[in-house]
């Protein structure tokens, strides 16, 4: 940060701004986003406390009907009267632009304000040296829930998402590092840049790559994850524990019992939902296949806790619900019964079992 927006950001925050820097101060704040996210991060460490920011939005209430009437240069020029009133003048340039309605576009791309951002990488699990603390999310790739959706990050990575997903980029993407956060499942294409990891963060876990490609699914009402190493290196952060694993590895992480599993797989499999709409279970607990199942289907399908880790191995295409359970229940490890219960709710458990 240039060391003059340093000394004026210092003098908003003890109260002794004068128009002249009122003025600076709020035409660089419109500059771009990355000046409020400089500006938030600056009053924060002269604070030293979280709510650093608080005294700014606390003006939005009272000026933002203002904005809204008269153009910036107008508010500006008619405020800019002492000390007091120009750290008004400063709260609306900032709470206007933490609050701004996002561009929403269905299925493609939202810019998210950074007031309502909340993604933090955990600091226990990651190196210092390789994430920046405190990951404020500003953009969202969400994926329409009935088709998968293309996405090109500004470094160049390729990602496809699958069906709902959900990726986010942190605030320093593209600076010290790439930071992103993913709900759902996805393939990456990462590109190469060794003095940027790239940081994906899925709920409490986190895997740093360089120049790999892999892919890895991660929803979080499942509180299950699986990653698959197509080439390049990939450093999973897991609970405390750091697994290094090599191309062919996949690890899969049930969050519920915090039980790790790696083995060596085909890994085109892993990514076969990218060519069709079918489902594509690889040794995946009978829980996780009767959520994404229920997503597919749009019911709720329960499954008694005492089989809920049994692994299935097996495809569900295009058939009627009552045809995929059926094809389910004859074709896991064991001989399961469905159970329906209303014309939305199902449950599985095993054959001959209260």
């Amino acid at each position: 940060m240039d060391i003059r927006y340093q000394q004026i950001i210092k003098a908003y925050f003890e109260g002794r701004l004068d128009s002249e820097q009122t003025k600076v101060l709020a035409e660089w704040l419109y500059s771009s986003p990355e000046a409020v996210v400089e500006f938030k991060a600056e009053l924060k460490r002269l604070r030293e406390i979280p709510s650093a920011d608080e005294s700014a939005e606390a003006f939005l209430e009272k000026f933002n009907a203002v904005r809204s009437r008269r153009r910036s240069r107008r508010i500006f020029r008619g405020l800019c009267i002492g000390a007091a009133v120009s750290a008004c003048i400063t709260a609306v340039v900032v709470c206007t632009l933490y609050f701004s309605n996002p561009v929403d576009v269905k299925g493609t791309e939202t810019v998210m304000p950074v007031a309502q951002a909340d993604m933090t990488l955990p600091e226990q699990t990651v190196p210092s040296s390789e994430v920046e603390k405190a990951e404020v999310r500003l953009r969202l790739y969400q994926a329409p829930k009935s088709s998968k959706m293309p996405v090109t990050l500004p470094d160049g990575t390729s990602v496809t998402l699958n069906k709902g997903a959900r990726l986010s980029l942190g605030k320093s993407f593209g600076h010290s590092s790439r930071a992103v956060n993913l709900d759902g499942e996805a393939f990456f294409d990462v590109a190469k840049d060794p003095k940027k990891p790239f940081i994906i963060t899925c709920g409490e876990h986190n895997y740093v790559v360089k120049g790999t490609s892999f892919n890895i699914m991660s929803y979080s009402e499942d509180n299950y994850s699986v990653v698959t190493l197509h080439t390049g290196s990939l450093a999973a952060y897991i609970n405390g524990d750091t697994l290094l694993l090599s191309p062919g590895d996949e690890l899969s992480v049930d969050n519920e019992d915090g039980e790790m599993r790696r083995r060596k797989v085909d890994v085109t499999k892993s990514t076969r939902w990218m060519s069709d709409d079918a489902l594509h279970f690889s040794s995946l607990p009978l829980k996780v296949v009767a959520s994404q199942m229920s997503k597919k289907y749009g019911v709720c399908i329960h499954v008694n806790p005492s089989i809920s880790n049994i692994l299935y191995e097996g495809v569900i295409d295009d058939e009627p619900l009552s045809v995929a359970l059926r094809l389910l229940s004859i074709t896991a490890p064991e001989p399961l019964a469905v159970e329906k219960l209303n014309d939305s709710d199902y449950y599985i458990k095993k054959l001959n079992t209260l």
